[in-house]
Order: structure tokens, then sequence, then C-alpha cells
């Protein structure tokens, strides 16, 4: 089962304009594709992987690792709930 949720990066609006867009003027917007809503099912809560053992924070450009450890838990820590943790904290 499917159905429409208003589009939250956009509130609805199916536009953006930003510093870009002269004053006035907006574009379409990517993700609802100007509609204002996006498609959904319903969440049953997280979908168990068996290819995953461990899972850390996402440092994007740069991975760090501490003395410490790399802030990772467990796959099944994860997803009995426990979060990563920042290593560099």
């Amino acid at each position: 089962m499917t159905f429409a949720i208003n589009c939250a990066a956009c509130k609805g609006s199916g536009v953006y304009s930003g510093f870009a867009e002269p004053e006035g003027e907006a574009v379409l917007f990517y993700r609802c594709e100007g509609n204002g809503w996006i498609s959904a099912i319903p969440f049953d809560g997280r979908v168990k992987r068996d290819d995953i053992k461990r899972v850390r924070l996402s440092q994007r450009e740069r991975v760090e690792f501490s003395r410490n450890g790399d802030g990772s838990v467990t796959y099944e820590e994860f997803f009995a709930g426990q979060m990563p943790i920042d290593p560099t904290d």
C-alpha cells in the first residue's frame, strides 16, 4: 500500500527558491518533481540485513579512528536500538 504525503523538504509547495534564484523566481523541487507530495509506504520498523556486521557514524569527507576505537557497534546492538558514537568526542 502506498499513499501520498506532503514533501517535507519543500513544505508542499513543489518549488525551491534559494540564494541562486533571482528574487521572485523558483525552480521545480527535484525530490517531489514539483508535485508538492511524495509517495510513501507505511513504516513497519527497520528491515534486518544479513550482510552487515558493524555500524558506525558516517564521517562524510574523512574517516577518523581514535585510540579509543572507532565508535562502532555491532549490527545486533544497532538493531536493538544502540547507536554508534563519535569516536572523536
